[in-house]
């Protein structure tokens, strides 16, 4: 039976993002998360404290079901019962590292093809024109994802991918299988054309470097902190005249404007999940935006309050696993992250020794 769990582990951290929500309402993850968890209430026997805790999170974010559709709040209450999946499955197991990069080479075939198929089926219901008058005529390859309804979702969960590579390989020999898998998620990144993962992507492997550097880094921070900067006024001028860029400004100044109108009762509890376009009247590429307007103070406290948990039970090495996706975040609004709390639930785990990676 130990050996069938971890199977079903694998099963489950490879499965935990192929969504195919422009295909089919029904995406491949929700037959894995059925069966991951109908097994699991059946061989299972005892819930950990943290179990318990997710539980009551999960039971919380019901309240939503106020104000939004039952699969909207199914998608958001997944991601935190996927840390069970991988506790339950995954405790306790020795899993040889070559499995582990399998796992995450199987969902970058997907991302990979959603890349191809986007640039080879360019959406052309779109103003071309105007595109290209704008200077953002590279929207037509983003809008035509067969998995989410934006690319920068897609690169999004490339860039936790590349960053999970570098992570789980830190301390271990590299092999060629890790850098083709690191080239994949590399080229799948820049396939999705959002420019936040694309730059994230370069962040994680400075941080990487870091985390197996860390005296030199730590003597070298000044001279770090002022390149930073530096760079970070390059690109900020670079993106000004850009509309895509200055739209996340006015998500922000729409953000501001909605806390000052709205009653008590929607600041507290939210306008629903999905409904943050519908409030905004601009669809909220900015996950801290669409958490608070459709989760509300309250729940969007306690989800933000669970990753910041997450964060620091995985230390310094959160800021190559995490810390990349999470500034990303803000250019892709997401709540459904399966495959995000699957893999940092597995990877405190392994800080815990409460599973081991061998070559």
């Amino acid at each position: 039976m130990k050996l069938q769990k971890k199977k079903i582990g694998l099963f489950w951290l490879a499965s935990s993002g192929l969504f195919l929500t422009q295909i089919t309402i029904f995406s491949p993850i929700y037959l894995s998360f059925i069966i991951a968890f109908v097994l699991m209430l059946f061989y299972g026997r005892r819930i950990s404290k943290l179990s318990l805790v997710i539980y009551f999170l999960s039971f919380t974010f019901c309240f939503t079901l106020l104000n939004s559709h039952f699969s909207r709040v199914l998608n958001l209450a997944i991601p935190f019962l996927s840390c069970i999946l991988v506790y339950f499955y995954l405790n306790r197991s020795v899993i040889t590292l070559k499995n582990i990069n399998l796992v995450i080479f199987f969902p970058l075939v997907l991302l990979i093809f959603d890349g191809v198929w986007r640039f080879l089926h360019p959406d052309l219901t779109l103003d071309v024109v105007k595109l290209e008058e704008n200077g953002i005529l590279f929207q037509m390859y983003k809008s035509n994802s067969i998995m989410y309804m934006d690319s920068n979702a897609v690169g999004l969960q490339s860039l936790f991918l590349f960053s999970s590579i570098l992570y789980f390989n830190a301390r271990f020999q590299k092999s060629r299988f890790f850098y083709c898998a690191l080239f994949l998620a590399f080229v799948s990144v820049c396939l999705s054309l959002s420019r936040s993962s694309i730059i994230c992507m370069f962040l994680a492997v400075v941080l990487y470097f870091f985390s197996i550097y860390r005296r030199l880094f730590v003597c070298l921070f000044p001279v770090l902190l002022m390149i930073g900067f530096y760079v970070s006024y390059i690109l900020f001028d670079f993106f000004l005249d850009d509309l895509s860029f200055q739209s996340k400004f006015k998500i922000l100044h729409l953000f501001f404007a909605y806390i000052q109108d709205s009653s008590f009762y929607d600041l507290i509890f939210g306008s629903g999940v999905g409904n943050g376009e519908n409030v905004l009247g601009i669809g909220a590429h900015n996950f801290i935006v669409i958490l608070f307007v459709e989760l509300g103070f309250f729940l969007g406290f306690l989800y933000s309050m669970f990753i910041l948990y997450l964060f620091f039970e995985l230390r310094y090495n959160s800021f190559v696993l995490m810390l990349p996706f999470l500034i990303a975040s803000n250019s892709a609004g997401t709540l459904a992250l399966p495959y995000f709390f699957s893999f940092v639930a597995f990877a405190i785990m392994i800080e815990k020794k409460q599973a081991y990676i061998v070559e």
